[in-house]
């Protein structure tokens, strides 16, 4: 089993717009009792809106706060300003390119300087695309292409890991276990470049929204449509074509068995559109799965139902799934599973807290629980990069 270093990191990204400079919110994050961080490119230093000599000077600004304060920037990571585009996945050529060259390249760039690993959610897959399995299949493809090369420039400038975050949506892949292993199994297959994922603990509330449907629950939705009047099916079908056949079938009081065979005909075209197991849910279950290919896992406390990004309070404990010693341990279980095809597994995982505040919350306010989030990890993690076998030790 290899013994990866663990630590336990403070994302930057709730002093978005507040503590805007290096300076500050590394004093800050070092105030409330942390020693590494993780920097949001939203936080001012996102490619597509400064400049290279800029860049150059806030990464100097950086290293000369990190030794001020005692606190390092383990990872770095995309924020809003490029999640909110279809990225990599964007029908025109013009701007993927652009988004390689002008974000992708400048940012591994800085990283390998910098000796950090990085994490982007850049692609999300049209509606069109999605309803279309051979398009669906060729932009995977594509997909696979290009996040090969990014792999290889990352090996080139400084064997930068860059993790793609697992999501909780058909349309933002990679989405369930599964999936996620043959995103990370067929990048690597172009050319022998690893892409590495980011599991998130709160981005589980999603899928079963997505469960693929059963036969019999087919035929009991056909029938209460009829029963109710009603032609719309209150299952996840998938496609726009499924849910017009259930329709019409319903208008046409075609027997229940005729009309879910049909529906489920439509449905298997759509294998990408479905989870299909239970575990997709049980974050757990994703860390004894990929916890070894996440060398940045983002934390946040949740119910299991919303993913709230909340801080590690009293009160959000008591209600909240997410426990330090459970992550650690499915870490572990990661590193004894073998699994062909896959990447390397990693040697160091940032365990980012991706924790987001509210424009109207008072800066005491954030303190007190970023502070009180701190106190409950440093009882799992006290040091940052110690090995994930000493942590466990302590804990037994």
């Amino acid at each position: 089993m290899k013994d990866p270093k663990i630590y336990i990191a403070l994302d930057n990204c709730f002093a978005i717009k507040r503590w805007v400079e290096p300076e500050t919110w590394l004093s800050l994050a070092a105030e409330m009792g942390y020693t590494s961080m993780e920097a949001s490119f939203d936080n001012e230093i996102d490619p597509l809106y400064n400049t290279k000599e800029y860049r150059e000077e806030w990464l100097a600004a950086l290293e000369k706060a990190e030794k001020k304060y005692g606190v390092k920037v383990e990872s770095f990571y995309t924020g809003y300003q490029t999640y909110r585009t279809a990225g990599l996945a964007h029908p025109n050529e013009k701007i993927v390119n652009q988004l390689i060259e002008n974000w992708m390249k400048p940012a591994i760039t800085m990283m390998g300087k910098r000796g950090n690993d990085m994490g982007v959610s850049l692609h999300c897959i049209p509606e069109n695309v999605m309803e279309d399995p051979e398009q669906y299949k060729a932009l995977q493809e594509k997909l696979y292409r290009i996040y090969s090369d990014i792999g290889a420039f990352a090996e080139e400038n400084g064997n930068v890991k860059v993790c793609v975050e697992a999501m909780y949506a058909p349309q933002q892949t990679p989405w369930t276990i599964e999936g996620t292993k043959d995103f990370l199994k067929n990048i690597y297959a172009v050319a022998g470049h690893p892409i590495y994922t980011t599991v998130d603990v709160g981005h589980m509330t999603g899928q079963r929204k997505f469960r693929k449907p059963t036969d019999k629950q087919v035929q009991e939705d056909f029938q209460k449509a009829i029963e109710t009047g009603t032609d719309s099916s209150s299952l996840w079908l998938g496609s726009d074509r499924a849910y017009d056949i259930f329709a019409d079938c319903v208008r046409k009081k075609m027997p229940k068995e005729e009309a879910a065979a049909l529906v489920m005909r439509e449905v298997e075209r759509y294998p990408y559109q479905f989870s299909t197991d239970e575990r997709d849910s049980d974050l757990y279950a994703w860390i004894e799965e990929l916890g070894c290919y996440s060398p940045i896992m983002h934390i946040q406390q949740t119910d299991g139902i919303t993913a709230s990004h909340a801080p590690f309070t009293r009160e959000n404990n008591k209600k909240g799934i997410v426990d330090g010693k459970k992550i650690l341990e499915n870490i572990a279980a990661s590193y004894e599973k073998e699994e062909p095809g896959m990447p390397p597994k990693v040697d160091k995982i940032v365990l980012a807290l991706e924790l987001f505040t509210s424009n109207v919350d008072h800066p005491r306010d954030i303190k007190a629980r970023f502070t009180e989030t701190c106190r409950y990890w440093k009882q799992y993690i006290p040091e940052d990069g110690m090995r994930l076998s000493e942590l466990l030790e302590r804990l037994s």
